[in-house]
């Protein structure tokens, strides 16, 4: 199965259908709701391989940085593809990011295509840098809890 999400991007694998009862248990599981174009892109695709990596570019740190997006996670699939395999670990068991942010997507080297749930900031997408992770351990630190995240684009669907 092959999706083209826009012209730069084409899904060739699912993970195969996922139910509104899966996305509303998750949103459960999540403590927030998911933004509307997400949740369709959940229920139509479910995630899925990008093939080739979809490469894209954003300013960092004063410069622009390209990366490749790999695969966005999907809901009841494989342990590697999974969206709330995904939440649990960047949350709950290793605690790398804050409960707001939710991991959506992987990039060839690790890092992670993020949907931030806040109310301030709610649907926007953002790149997390997992070399330059916060450690929540530190009160200091912790103060700015996405100072290793840049915002690629303030919709779903403008990403």
């Amino acid at each position: 199965m092959e999706l083209a999400v826009n012209e730069n991007l084409r899904l060739t694998s699912s993970w195969g259908l996922c139910t509104e009862a899966q996305v509303s248990s998750f949103e459960v599981d999540l403590a927030f709701d998911l933004p509307q174009a997400y949740r369709a892109f959940l229920l139509e695709q479910n995630g899925g391989i990008a093939e080739p990596p979809c490469k894209f570019s954003f300013a960092r740190e004063g410069s622009q940085q390209i990366e490749a997006l790999e695969r966005f996670y999907g809901i009841a699939t494989q342990t590697w593809t999974d969206l709330e395999v995904a939440f649990h670990s960047f949350h709950r068991v290793e605690r790398r990011m804050p409960d707001y942010l939710l991991p959506i997507a992987k990039t060839e080297f690790g890092d992670q295509i993020c949907l931030l749930l806040n109310n301030k900031t709610f649907g926007w997408i953002v790149f997390w840098d997992h070399e330059k992770e916060v450690d929540f351990s530190d009160p200091q630190a912790a103060r700015e809890p996405l100072r290793n995240c840049s915002l690629l684009a303030k919709s779903f669907q403008d990403f």
